[in-house]
């Protein structure tokens, strides 16, 4: 929450990466890596 709560509070980005898709579900965007390289985007409900 603290994390989000900065990023809007100071208008700039967040980097995350994780494994939890409940924590990547409150991102405004995501990317899925396979094999070490950039797989897609993720959609919102993803």
């Amino acid at each position: 929450d603290l994390l989000f709560a900065l990023r809007d509070r100071h208008q700039t980005s967040l980097v995350l990466v994780t494994h939890d898709p409940a924590l990547a579900a409150r991102c405004n965007r995501g990317y899925r890596l396979q094999g070490g390289l950039q797989g897609g985007e993720l959609t919102p409900w993803q």
